[in-house]
């Protein structure tokens, strides 16, 4: 966005125009949002293998009975929140590629 003033310092119209840099210089895509945007999917990528890795853990945590309950029904709501969290992200298609 770039304002336009006259010599009174009033703004004579604003032009909302999307102009390339003066020096033309190219943008490296690890400072461009693309590169941020992959890590962000690769980390969630990341976050589904886990949660898979804790749902496996908690069959054997309660097949075994390694803790005492309490510990136990509190392993189960952490493990109830990831996957809740993981359904949010396929809900709103967070989860790959998709762009």
């Amino acid at each position: 966005m770039v304002f336009y003033e006259d010599a009174n310092s009033s703004v004579t119209h604003v032009n909302f125009s999307v102009e390339a840099p003066a020096n033309h210089e190219k943008i490296s895509w690890i400072h461009s949002g693309i590169f941020n945007l992959c890590l962000l999917l690769v980390i969630l990528i990341i976050g589904i293998i886990f949660t898979l890795i804790l749902i496996g853990s908690l069959f054997s945590v309660w097949k075994n009975k390694l803790w005492k309950l309490g510990g136990r029904v509190y392993f189960t709501g952490i493990v109830l929140a990831a996957t809740a969290f993981i359904w949010i992200l396929h809900y709103w298609n967070f989860l790959g590629f998709h762009f």
